[in-house]
Formats: C-alpha cells, sequence, structure tokens
C-alpha cells in the first residue's frame, strides 16, 4: 500500500468508525426518548416507524385494562 493509498484507507477507517458511534448515539437516543416518553395514541402513530427501522420495541403504558 502506498501512502496515498494509505491516507484514504485511514480516512475511510475513521469515517466507518464515527459512522458506527454516531448510530449508536442515535439508537441509544431514540430508545431512551421512547422509554421516557407518554405512550399516547398519537405518539404510537407518529413513532412506529422507529419500531420496524431500529427494532426498538414500543411498550404502552399498562393502565390496568
Amino acid at each position: 500500500m502506498n501512502a496515498t493509498q494509505k491516507k484514504l484507507f485511514d480516512e475511510m477507517n475513521a469515517a466507518y468508525v464515527a459512522r458506527h458511534e454516531a448510530c449508536q448515539k442515535y439508537k441509544e437516543a431514540c430508545k431512551a426518548f421512547v422509554e421516557s416518553a407518554e405512550k399516547t395514541p398519537e405518539f404510537m402513530e407518529q413513532w412506529k416507524w422507529l419500531e420496524a427501522e431500529e427494532g426498538i420495541e414500543l411498550k404502552q403504558k399498562n393502565n390496568g385494562n
């Protein structure tokens, strides 16, 4: 690997690591939001894509019904 290839590889690797870390932070933030939010029908409608896209379970509050 020549110097140019090494530099490009290092940049590519750094971008990959940054992307992975950003995705992890996004998933953690989404999960925290979902867990802390009141599960109204409006919320569930707006955020059902989150469950499909991120695999995060949206748990509705059990009001004893």
